[in-house]
């Protein structure tokens, strides 16, 4: 397990020792809902059934939401504590998500063309330099034709900005403890990155904040 990897599992189980029910506390989880219709649904074209993915599930709040929603949900994550969690929460719903150890960069456990959709769950600004392209590349693998990929991810605003101390804007990398922990691009590059790994993108929201802005982009198999 890498450094980086080590770094989310280890913070996986300080969240659930702390008696929270999900990444990011009650507050962002109560959210979900609102957030699901603002970021998903609201989009032209967005599904309203079929096979889904969520990529990074953590603790399956978003993946418990989606099921609720009316789509048949598969959840991975590399975080065997995360999955642990993740599979408790899930006995709250009555219907079958299938919640695997699993890295998004590495989705053998799947054949080819097996999702309808891909829903990244803030799991893309988690991959770092060679990994982005892996993924993106499994994650095509696996959608079927025209299928759709939604990206939830960090992005750096161009231009001047108040960026905390621990993030190198050349390299785009934001550090914990040393470590490399989230890759933070300006969105026009993750709109390139998209299009060069073969995704047509059909929406796209960027949402200003501080210190990073938020991007949300629906693009298709193509």
């Amino acid at each position: 397990m890498s450094d980086s990897a080590k770094l989310h599992n280890e913070k996986y189980k300080a969240a659930r020792l702390a008696g929270l029910p999900g990444w990011g506390g009650a507050n962002r989880i109560a959210k979900i809902p609102q957030m699901l219709e603002e970021r998903f649904f609201s989009f032209e074209g967005a599904p309203l059934t079929g096979k889904l993915l969520e990529l990074g599930c953590g603790a399956g709040n978003l993946s418990i939401a989606l099921s609720n929603r009316g789509f048949d949900v598969f959840g991975v994550d590399f975080s065997e504590s995360a999955i642990e969690w993740a599979n408790e929460n899930a006995k709250q719903t009555t219907k079958t998500i299938d919640l695997r150890v699993a890295d998004v960069t590495d989705l053998s456990c799947f054949t080819n063309e097996s999702f309808d959709v891909i829903y990244d769950g803030n799991c893309l600004h988690c991959l770092i330099g060679e990994k982005r392209v892996l993924g993106l590349a499994e994650w095509k693998r696996v959608l079927k034709p025209d299928g759709l990929l939604f990206i939830s991810s960090l992005c750096a605003p161009l231009g001047e900005s108040e960026f905390p101390k621990e993030f190198d804007q050349d390299s785009g990398l934001l550090l914990d403890s040393g470590i490399p922990y989230r890759f933070i691009p300006p969105p026009e590059y993750i709109e390139s990155e998209l299009q060069s790994a073969g995704f047509k993108i059909t929406s796209k929201l960027v949402r200003f904040d501080k210190p990073f802005c938020h991007i949300n982009i629906h693009a298709r198999k193509i």
